[in-house]
């Protein structure tokens, strides 16, 4: 139920700056460091926008667990923005092989950690901490494979052009 609601939000939670960051032809540290902090605040935005959609999900469903579950999964997307700018230096770094390990290693540890909830007796909660586990390792170990670290934030860094190409990537 929350996933569905989710799954439409994951569409525009990067909004398209990870392919301006691929696809810009010469980029800066701070460029790059003025789209990570903007991907972290609609990654916080949208991460708030479903905190205030939970009680309307527990109203439509009938289902009082959903509050708790939505505002769990809701930090995904507070997850997927410190994530975003990692990934996509690592796409422009052309370093598919890492991606790729990296998405066996996350994915081996949420499946393990799920199918262990389950079997402990968690409940639903045992599928909620799949999505949970799997972004907070594809974070830690996209920081860890890329070592980049982002500055503080700053205006001026001339990414009015990044925005424009990501508004029209997450509007097509």
């Amino acid at each position: 139920m929350v996933a569905a609601v989710t799954g439409l939000g994951q569409s525009f939670a990067d909004f398209g700056l990870s392919e301006a960051t691929i696809r810009r032809e010469e980029i800066s540290h701070e460029q790059v460091t003025a789209l990570f902090w903007i991907n972290v605040g609609i990654g916080l935005m949208l991460t708030l926008v479903m905190v205030a959609l939970a009680p309307l999900m527990v109203w439509i469903y009938h289902e009082p667990r959903l509050r708790n579950i939505t505002f769990v999964i809701s930090l995904t997307f507070l997850i997927g923005g410190l994530r975003v700018q990692h990934n996509a230096l690592l796409k422009r770094q052309m370093r598919f092989l890492s991606l790729a390990i990296r998405d066996v290693i996350a994915y081996a540890l949420a499946v393990s950690v799920a199918i262990t909830m389950a079997w402990r007796g968690a409940g639903y909660w045992a599928i909620v901490a799949f999505p949970m586990t799997l972004n907070s390792a594809q974070m830690v170990l996209s920081w860890l494979l890329i070592r980049w670290i982002p500055g503080p934030p700053r205006r001026g860094n001339k990414v009015r052009s990044m925005l424009s190409f990501g508004s029209n990537v997450a509007a097509s």
